[in-house]
Formats: structure tokens, C-alpha cells, sequence
């Protein structure tokens, strides 16, 4: 799994620390970062239980329990919702 990083700290920090590069190699650095694909927080939720099932709060997707070994997935897999219980 990937690590979330703040691209906007990420571009403060690697200016305090390579403050002596010259300004072409900020810009690269600066564009390496730019170009990074953007990740939207992580909405949470508690899962809405059925009879047979678990529902979504965020996107509306249902899934059977027995579509996941432990019960309840602690994420949404249509959306990415972290389940808080």
C-alpha cells in the first residue's frame, strides 16, 4: 500500500533542506513532486447493516458478508471509505 504524503509539505521541506541547489534543479525537483498522482482523503464511516448485508454510507454499495472472511471489510472496496467500527 502506498504512504500519503502532502505534496505541499513535501515541497517546503525539500526547500529547507536543498536550499543550496541551484534554481533548475528546484524546478525539477518541483515538477517531480507536481506530477505525482493526487489522492483524495479517505472519507469514514460505519457501515449501514442489513439482514444479509453492509451498506455503504458514503457511495450506497452493498456487499454480503460472506463476500469477506472477517465479517465487515474495514474499507469500502467501490469507494475507499474507511469503516470507523
Amino acid at each position: 500500500m502506498d504512504t500519503l504524503i502532502s505534496k505541499e509539505k513535501l515541497c517546503r521541506d525539500m526547500k529547507k533542506t536543498f536550499g543550496s541547489l541551484d534554481t533548475a534543479d528546484k524546478r525539477k525537483m518541483n515538477t517531480i513532486i507536481i506530477a505525482q498522482p493526487a489522492i483524495e482523503h479517505r472519507k469514514t464511516g460505519s457501515w449501514i447493516l442489513g439482514d444479509d448485508h453492509m451498506t455503504c454510507p458514503v457511495c450506497g454499495a452493498k456487499w454480503k458478508y460472506t463476500e469477506n472472511e472477517t465479517g465487515l471489510f474495514d474499507f469500502c472496496p467501490a469507494c475507499g471509505m474507511e469503516a470507523t467500527e
